[in-house]
């Protein structure tokens, strides 16, 4: 049978029936074992979904996942990408203005766990994901609330709990987007401006 339907990143609990269940690690229940940031091994997919996977990777090897995800999806091809909303944790994690000091004390262990707990290495903006995903050929890039989608293949999916809405800020941000007729591939200039910006420094120690 041939695959169309990828979900990375699924671990040994969120198994999705009728979907290729990959994952780096071979769990039970896991259909592929693969690094997703390497080049795939399909070609014309019609859908890739991963929930709580691309803050995993540091933000190159991100890149290279959205760039080998979307070389294997067909024309008209949707991928659909769930992860922590960095908006949110702040405005939910460290309070601002007068606050007491012990308030503050806890807020500052709370917003580092968010950054570093359960081996996060980059936390995403919805401006952010969207335009690197734009960046790199994704077209009709859409936001969508939990579980919610106008493609029913992608409707329903989401299995990790926990998701709020504070002030207008979705505690994760979902994303779909679409493969183009143009090309998947990575932009220099947004490449650029990335290692300029963080990438450098995060490899100077600082």
């Amino acid at each position: 049978m041939s695959v169309q339907k990828v979900h990375v990143g699924c671990g040994p609990q969120a198994l999705l029936e009728g979907w290729c269940n990959t994952d780096l690690r071979p769990f039970k229940g896991v259909d592929h074992v693969m690094d997703a940031t390497e080049p795939w091994p399909w070609t014309g997919l019609t859908h890739v979904f991963g929930e709580h996977f691309i803050e995993h990777l540091e933000i190159d090897r991100a890149i290279d996942f959205l760039v080998h995800a979307g070389a294997s999806l067909a024309p008209g091809g949707r991928i659909r990408l769930s992860t922590p909303n960095l908006a949110w944790v702040v405005r939910t994690h460290f309070a601002l203005g007068d606050v007491d000091p012990e308030q503050r004390l806890g807020d500052t262990l709370r917003t580092n766990r968010a950054f570093h707990g359960w081996g996060h290495r980059f936390l995403w903006s919805t401006e952010m994901l969207a335009g690197v995903m734009a960046s790199v050929g994704y077209e009709d890039i859409e936001l969508y609330g939990y579980g919610e989608s106008g493609d029913p293949a992608l409707t329903g999916l989401e299995r990790h709990g926990g998701y709020s809405v504070v002030d207008d800020l979705p505690s994760v941000v979902i994303v779909e987007g679409v493969r183009g007729e143009g090309p998947i591939a990575r932009n220099e200039a947004i490449d650029g401006w990335i290692d300029h910006e963080f990438l450098r420094h995060v490899r100077g120690g600082h």
